[in-house]
């Protein structure tokens, strides 16, 4: 199964005055300097003032433009700390050499969510306009960008063990609304939220009231 890109945006920015194998870079940091297990954290690094620069870590970092932007996968490595090495070639003649440090988690539950919340220990009950209506998403236990909330790339509607409906995106397509529309007061379904994660999320069952 592929693995979700999911954007945690740790900006790296370096001073624009380096000496040889000093720490001058100040880290700036839009959400938390935590990176985890299991996905592809997106980070941005920059080194002003340098001619080229490497960045080298355990795990896989893989440069993705030729602008600074990372996807960094974690899963292999050991311990509660990751780091970014930095060796850059500074426009004056000097090299720069940085280490950023990170702290490292793992990914234990996703769930699947609706409207932001989640329902997975709740017998929810929903008209089927409410379930038309809903907005599919995934919330990541233990992770503390967004409050662990993220957007799906789909999901997968089960209406019993042989009939799965596929539906792109967090909305109900036209497909999903047509059957939606015929099924019966009671019917429960299941709904499995689509990341392209490691571990599968958990879905919400929802019973139809009417």
């Amino acid at each position: 199964m592929k693995l979700l890109t999911f954007i945690i945006l740790l900006f790296i920015n370096f001073s624009a005055t380096a000496q040889p194998d000093t720490n001058l870079s100040v880290i700036s940091v839009e959400k938390v300097s935590t990176v985890y297990r299991g996905i592809n954290n997106l980070i941005k690094i920059a080194v002003p003032g340098s001619k080229s620069f490497t960045a080298t870590a355990f795990g896989n970092l893989t440069k993705k433009d030729s602008i600074g932007n990372y996807t960094w996968n974690v899963s292999t490595v050991a311990g509660t700390k990751a780091v970014i090495k930095i060796d850059a070639q500074m426009v004056d003649g000097s090299n720069l050499h940085e280490e950023k440090e990170y702290i490292l988690l793992s990914l234990n539950k996703i769930k699947t969510i609706l409207d932001g919340k989640n329902y997975i220990d709740y017998n929810l009950e929903l008209t089927k306009q409410e379930l038309i209506d809903a907005t599919v998403g995934m919330k990541i236990d233990d992770c503390y960008i967004d409050n662990g909330i993220i957007p799906t790339t789909g999901f997968f509607i089960e209406l019993s063990n042989k009939e799965f409906l596929i539906v792109e995106g967090n909305k109900m397509n036209s497909e999903a609304i047509k059957k939606i529309k015929t099924l019966r007061k009671g019917k429960t379904i299941t709904i499995y939220a689509d990341n392209d994660y490691e571990l599968r999320p958990l879905p919400v069952k929802i019973t139809l009231t009417d």
